[in-house]
């Protein structure tokens, strides 16, 4: 065999291999995310069309509205407030690569029930995951028919609080309060 198709078919093993490699690398740092997410979920925050951010507000007769949508979370009942369309929003597609990285969780702690105040709906041909995070951004959420399931996030809460702050997500920029 010439020198030439040696080095040609070592190439090709090489690439081969480091594409292998590079593959297992990606299902490992996402694979304990996608799984807490499920497919579908996972599916809409990585490519979904539409998205929207909400405030949380606790429902109470006087913001009660026929048309408004009520969300039940832990026996308490919310209502999205200052919803608005996120999709373009700068940095949004880091977040969404943020949220699918498992090194973002701290998956070994309980996590009691926070208190819930914003949320993101990750929407695309009628298909809808909604995320909630806590004041602090440090418990994320999934709720899926009427089902809530949270895992910690401190390890990437102050960066979600810094940058929902900057990008006015959520009007992040009262959580100090």
């Amino acid at each position: 065999m010439p020198t030439g198709t040696k080095l040609v078919a070592g190439l090709a093993v090489l690439a081969l291999t480091l594409g292998v490699v590079s593959w297992w690398y990606r299902f490992e740092s996402a694979h304990r995310s996608t799984e807490f997410w499920g497919p579908t979920a996972a599916e809409l925050i990585n490519q979904s069309s539409h998205v929207t951010a909400s405030t949380l507000a606790p429902a109470t007769e006087a913001t009660a509205d026929e048309e408004a949508e009520l969300l039940v979370l832990d026996d308490e009942q919310f209502i999205p407030i200052r919803v608005h369309d996120v999709t373009k929003v700068p940095g949004m597609l880091l977040l969404r690569k943020s949220l699918l990285t498992d090194r973002n969780y701290a998956w070994h702690r309980e996590v009691k029930s926070p208190h819930w105040h914003y949320c993101l709906l990750f929407a695309e041909d009628g298909q809808e995951s909604r995320l909630l995070f806590s004041k602090d951004f440090t418990v994320v959420g999934i709720l899926e028919s009427a089902r809530l399931r949270a895992v910690d996030c401190q390890p990437m809460a102050e960066t979600l609080r810094q940058y929902c702050t900057s990008a006015k997500l959520f009007d992040a920029s009262k959580t100090s309060e």
